[in-house]
């Protein structure tokens, strides 16, 4: 089941009232299960994902079972330093547009973003630190340990002016909570789940 807000008056007042919605800005790249990219606008239910089981740190397959567009504005960019293993780079700088609130999940941190009391209010969530520079985040990106999540450094955060038409994973089969957009493990939008899923 997609969610669809096309109202854009009735989400502006949804938003007054509740804050923020976690979202993935248009154009993002989410990896599918086949190793192959999809424009999270083009997500559906039913499309098979990349997943991160967080109890155990690995990849896994999971069905998409809902999603949600809408249109606002909070949106940052993260900008993530080039891997580099023995002193040669495997993989470029990177960067993903994400919504101020929307919940990443961070090495020795757990679930964080730039707005943790927003993500803790809007998605029911017990704990969200602060996302800062210089964080090391989950990434399919290293493939040093296959199947298992390498980590990625966050440069440097950039605010985003303006409304940006956004999506986001709503739910995944098997109680799963993490996907990977632009390389990078985030949340999906309800995160009341304390464990990885299984």
């Amino acid at each position: 089941m997609d969610i669809s807000c096309k109202s854009r008056n009735s989400y502006r007042k949804w938003a007054k009232k509740n804050g923020c919605h976690a979202c993935l800005s248009h154009g993002t790249l989410v990896r599918l299960a086949n190793g192959k990219d999809i424009l999270i606008e083009n997500l559906k239910s039913g499309d098979t994902v990349l997943a991160y089981n967080r109890t155990k740190n690995i990849f896994v397959s999971s069905r998409v079972l809902k999603t949600f567009q809408t249109e606002h504005d909070g949106f940052v960019k993260l900008n993530f330093a080039a891997l580099f293993r023995n002193g040669v780079s495997v993989f470029p700088k990177s960067a993903i547009v994400i919504s101020e609130d929307h919940p990443i999940w961070v090495k020795e941190k757990g679930w964080c973003s730039l707005n943790p009391e927003m993500t803790k209010r809007i998605l029911m969530m017990k704990e969200v630190k602060k996302l800062e520079v210089n964080d090391f985040c989950y990434t399919n990106r290293d493939s040093s340990m296959e199947g298992f999540a390498g980590n990625i450094l966050l440069a440097s955060i950039e605010k985003i002016k303006g409304s940006v038409k956004a999506y986001t994973i709503v739910q995944l089969e098997n109680k799963l909570d993490c996907f990977i957009a632009e390389g990078i493990v985030v949340g999906t939008e309800p995160l009341s789940m304390e464990n990885g899923g299984e």
